[in-house]
């Protein structure tokens, strides 16, 4: 599995200031999946265009009265509740009220980090909601019959993308739950081992789903899923197969 950080410009203009205390630029908090430039100014349009950055953030007023963004380059803005109407309809990708934290801005951003997944038949790369095939192997048939994107439902991609993220380890049936949201609260052990109705249930209805996806895509990837009996679920990555 693949970890290439997400590269993302932030445009100074009311973000907090404990976000750069460690320095202008790079990962935070030890994050595999972010890395983050600040800029006092927004630079040209060729240089936004040069594919540096796959994602900006700034100001409302900024992204409302700056011609230089390129069409296709997604814009998380921040600023007061009532411009958020306007950004959205200008074309803005996410808002995000003024007073922000970190936490808020990375649960955002983690949405854009497209991991990549290795399987039988080749390696893929989860963008947004869609599962696309990026390399064949050497020496395996053709896969003119099999999809080249596979289309998953939010929970499912945002399932996919945390136990990507957290490779190898365990996420309990409350963690995937909740991925979807963004809730991050703890859950008592009691909710967490819920009967039928409960955690359990629905998150093994959706990993069901999300196996089946997976195994019509690439066996491989369906069997990097594992249930762990009464903990939750869990992502094996193939290392003898990596590239």
């Amino acid at each position: 599995m693949g970890a290439l950080p997400i590269r993302v410009l932030l445009l100074s203009g009311g973000e907090p200031s404990f976000l750069w205390a460690t320095g202008q630029t790079g990962e935070r908090r030890g994050n595999p999946f972010l890395r983050v430039d600040r800029a006092e100014t927004l630079p040209s349009r060729k240089e936004l265009e040069s594919g540096s950055w796959q994602l900006c953030v700034l100001p409302c007023e900024t992204y409302l009265s700056n011609q230089n963004l390129p069409p296709g380059l997604p814009a998380i803005v921040y600023g007061p509740s009532t411009l958020a109407l306007d950004c959205f309809e200008a074309g803005a990708s996410d808002f995000m009220r003024s007073g922000w934290s970190w936490l808020e801005l990375e649960a955002r951003l983690f949405r854009y980090w497209g991991p990549e997944l290795v399987g039988d038949r080749a390696t893929y790369r989860l963008w947004g909601l869609r599962l696309i095939r990026l390399r064949e192997f050497d020496g395996i048939d053709p896969l003119s019959g099999i999809e080249v994107g596979l289309e998953l439902s939010v929970g499912e991609a945002s399932a996919l993308r945390l136990l990507a993220y957290r490779a190898g380890r365990i996420l309990p049936y409350y963690a995937l739950k909740r991925s979807g949201s963004g809730d991050t609260t703890e859950v008592p052990a009691a909710e967490n081992a819920a009967g039928p109705g409960g955690s359990r249930a629905a998150v093994a209805m959706m990993m069901s789903r999300l196996r089946k996806k997976l195994l019509s895509m690439d066996p491989g990837l369906a069997r990097r899923l594992r249930a762990v009996r009464s903990q939750g679920y869990i992502w094996i990555e193939d290392r003898l197969r990596k590239i």
